[in-house]
């Protein structure tokens, strides 16, 4: 029993020695290092409540910078352009990456409804080129450049630039797939179009009015190559003209490219 209480207080006495050792040591350490450490700690609260600051400022600023882009958005839908355009250029110089971004396509925009395509192409353009902006919106003008120049511009041409916009999943699959089949149409392809239209119209992350348009053309194109060939290879229907008539039946026009509308988002 005696040797148990003494083992015990021995016990005891070297956690007491322990203890007081650790604390010996944390308070050299705290002399030596403490003084840092409070730096440290006062740096990094600074450093927190200034982030904390400047993302409350963005947001506002962001909210500020929102609401302008909506009343100069209105402003122009209601033909006020003297006072929208100027608005839209103030945005499109000082805003944040996504209202500079929405505010040079309305200016864009507003190009093409003023009937000044080329200055518009350039403009959807200089916005592809910009990579500071986001890609959805570099996209979305590389997309409305080549859509306004289609016209003018070869298939393999429309082609090689929508490719990489007309992709299942990226945001504008819809209206740059769409645009895509019209070029593998009119560059002859028409088992690539096919292909192109069953996927818009099975995807239901495409606009509705989009998914229409592609069961449609669905309904006109051949179904197999063997019909796209056997299509391509028959002669162009002409009626005979009646007996005894002068007059001579016109050849079938050929049909001209047809560009979508404006593009529509998923």
């Amino acid at each position: 029993m005696a040797k148990d209480q003494t083992g015990d207080q021995g016990e005891a006495f070297l956690r007491e020695v322990d203890e007081e050792l650790r604390r010996d040591q944390m308070a050299n350490l705290w002399r030596r290092y403490g003084r840092w450490l409070l730096i440290a700690i006062g740096a990094f609260l600074i450093a927190l409540a200034g982030f904390l600051y400047w993302q409350e400022e963005r947001q506002e600023k962001v909210n500020q910078q929102s609401d302008r882009l909506a009343r100069a958005l209105t402003e122009l839908s209601e033909g006020n352009t003297d006072k929208a355009l100027p608005e839209l250029k103030a945005l499109a110089g000082e805003g944040t990456d996504g209202i500079k971004a929405l505010a040079r396509l309305a200016e864009a925009a507003q190009l093409v409804r003023g009937d000044e395509k080329p200055e518009a192409i350039k403009a959807y353009e200089a916005i592809a080129a910009d990579e500071s902006l986001a890609k959805p919106f570099r996209d979305l003008a590389r997309f409305r450049a080549v859509q306004l120049q289609y016209d003018s511009m070869k298939p393999e041409e429309a082609i090689e630039k929508l490719k990489p916009l007309a992709q299942d999943g990226t945001p504008w699959f819809g209206p740059a797939g769409e645009l895509l089949a019209v070029a593998y149409i009119d560059s002859g392809q028409p088992q690539l179009a096919r292909a192109l239209f069953e996927a818009i119209a099975g995807n239901e992350d495409v606009a509705p009015s989009l998914r229409g348009r592609a069961s449609q053309m669905l309904s006109m194109l051949p179904e197999t190559a063997a019909e796209a060939a056997s299509a391509a290879a028959a002669p162009a229907a002409t009626p005979a003209p009646a007996e005894g008539s002068a007059e001579t039946a016109a050849p079938a026009a050929s049909p001209e490219k047809a560009a979508p509308a404006e593009p529509e988002s998923k």
